[in-house]
């Protein structure tokens, strides 16, 4: 028995630990399964709540700040994840548009489990009216005084043509600049639009802050067909009003008098 123990010793203090090698890593992103999935491109659709299935195991990563939905929502959607499916769910409260195709992209929030390669084109669209609309407007938002290319950028389009419907209300479509300033929003159907950039610090689509900067054109735009060659837009914060800061009598007949800035 003594010399059994002393056997099963020394294989154990011989022994080598080591990791398992595995394959090639995965690089595949995870793939929508159609056959599961809600079907994609619907039309005259007022459904509440529609589903993603994948063909692997995913996970969701702040799906809410990173899906993008144009036309905007009123309410915040619920976003779940069950096994291999992403659940998506209007609020009861949100009326959809009339007419309008919506598009929704999850952007890099869907990954799989593994590696975190994300999810290949995770976008739906649906139209609350009888066609799927496909016309594309491309947009490049630079700084007006420096000329340089602006990164999360709004830009927004009104088919409200009133000269203040973008302090009031939400646009129709709307879609963030990349790092090289550039943005294309999809799904426009034909008509006029006022067209804005804005740099929304309180993410509300509206111009109400003065730290907010700003452009837009001075008419509106009609889009009748896809537009591929950027449209450039120059950003600009909003000239603050003139202010007295403060008064000094130096002496009899001279007064000095400063402002936020020159007057």
């Amino acid at each position: 028995f003594i010399w059994v123990l002393l056997g099963c010793l020394l294989l154990s203090s011989c022994a080598q630990v080591g990791v398992l090698q595995g394959g090639k890593k995965d690089e595949t992103p995870p793939k929508i399964d159609s056959l599961i999935s809600t079907p994609n491109n619907r039309t005259n659709v007022n459904s509440a709540s529609f589903q993603l299935a994948f063909n692997e195991w995913i996970k969701l990563d702040d799906p809410i700040n990173k899906t993008t939905i144009s036309p905007p929502l009123k309410y915040r959607p619920k976003i779940d994840l069950k096994g291999r499916t992403v659940k998506f769910s209007f609020d009861e409260k949100e009326i959809l548009k009339k007419d309008v195709t919506y598009h929704i992209n999850f952007g890099e929030s869907i990954k799989d489990l593994t590696e975190g390669n994300v999810a290949e084109k995770p976008d739906f669209i649906f139209a609350t009216g009888p066609k799927i609309d496909t016309i594309s407007a491309q947009f490049r938002v630079v700084d007006a005084v420096t000329g340089g290319l602006l990164e999360k950028i709004k830009v927004e389009m009104y088919d409200n043509l009133e000269d203040t419907a973008f302090t009031k209300e939400l646009p129709l479509y709307f879609a963030y600049t990349d790092k090289n300033g550039l943005c294309t929003i999809k799904n426009i159907r034909e008509g006029k639009y006022h067209i804005f950039a804005l740099n929304d610090k309180n993410q509300n689509y509206q111009f109400d802050l003065p730290t907010e900067s700003i452009a837009f054109f001075d008419s509106a735009k009609k889009i009748k067909k896809n537009i591929e060659k950027p449209i450039f837009i120059k950003l600009t914060k909003e000239r603050p009003k003139t202010k007295v800061i403060n008064r000094t009598f130096v002496h009899d007949g001279l007064i000095k008098i400063n402002f936020n800035q020159e007057p």
